[in-house]
């Protein structure tokens, strides 16, 4: 048996069909499936069970499955006292993220899977909201951060536990104004909507769907839309135009942290708060190394220092 057909096999036990894994190898399907037919055959038992939706681990198969695990995790520590500094096989993984979580934990999430899982890729993609659910019943990837609105997160978790994926709500967050410092309103604490009207407002794609829901542009209907918060928050200070954001507390401002912006509260506007889920597929027999992604994005997005850039809203 060669041992890199055991991490074919790790990765189709995660996928939904035998092509999906051939794609995440980068193998095309006949050599992924004679691989795990030359496995079944040599230890006389069957591993997966095919049909029409696709693939299913058979009692023989989970038991091999855990073994499995083990087994590549002791040879990537052999591989490490190689004299020839081998490089151990690699297991890559695929993250799906909702555009600010996207922004706002790609690097710290990398940075600490990294160190816990060294010979592990992580690929983080942006995944629009409303294609999230889907992506993930597809098997385009496992395990995906999405986000709602905290007034709708009864409504989110329900769809997606239909779907047979296990939602866990990590991290809340709440939506702030940001002006320049030039601004008429520089020096407040807080402010209404009414008193925004006449302003110019900045955002990202993400933020006009927002924009539309809560129906903002009956005070702002002047807008610009901007491919990323960079160009948002220069908008802000160059242009003297404003921007909704979401932010933790004072201390955890990260799209303020040089202190050029002014951050005001918005009083009297509803759905305000977003609430960051970790969602993945239920029921599953997720390696060792999987678990500890999943450990790793609880850890990542319940840290206030973990966060990355805030996105707009």
């Amino acid at each position: 048996m060669k041992i890199h057909f055991l991490d074919y096999i790790l990765v189709t036990a995660h996928s939904p069909s035998i092509t999906a894994a051939a794609e995440q190898l980068f193998l095309c399907q006949t050599t992924l499936s004679a691989a795990i037919k030359s496995v079944e055959q040599e230890l006389n038992i069957t591993i997966f069970e095919r049909n029409r939706q696709g693939i299913r681990l058979t009692e023989d198969g989970r038991k091999f499955i855990a073994l499995a695990d083990e087994i590549m995790q002791r040879y990537r520590e052999m591989q490490e006292l190689s004299s020839d500094h081998v490089r151990p096989m690699n297991r890559s993984f695929t993250l799906l993220a909702h555009p600010i979580a996207c922004a706002r934990y790609s690097f710290p999430l990398v940075k600490a899977y990294q160190r816990i899982a060294p010979y592990a890729s992580l690929s983080i993609v942006e995944c629009p909201g409303d294609q999230m659910l889907e992506q993930l019943t597809q098997g385009k990837a496992r395990i995906g951060i999405g986000q709602a609105l905290t007034s709708e997160l009864g409504d989110y978790m329900k769809r997606y536990q239909d779907a047979g994926l296990t939602v866990e709500p990590l991290a809340t967050e709440r939506s702030y104004l940001y002006v320049s410092s030039s601004s008429r309103l520089t020096g407040r604490t807080e402010v209404s909507l009414p008193e925004l009207q006449g302003e110019y407002l900045a955002m990202t794609p993400h933020g006009f769907q927002v924009y539309q829901r809560d129906e903002l542009y009956r005070y702002l209907p002047h807008y610009s839309i901007f491919s990323n918060d960079h160009l948002v928050r220069q908008a802000i200070i160059e242009g003297n135009m404003i921007a909704f954001h979401t932010s933790g507390s004072p201390g955890d401002d990260w799209f303020n942290t040089d202190g050029k912006l002014c951050r005001l509260n918005v009083v009297g506007r509803n759905n305000s708060s977003m609430c960051h889920c970790l969602v993945y597929a239920a029921g599953m027999a997720y390696s060792v190394l999987t678990h500890k992604l999943l450990d790793c994005i609880r850890e990542t997005l319940s840290a206030p220092g973990g966060r990355g850039c805030p996105s707009n809203v």
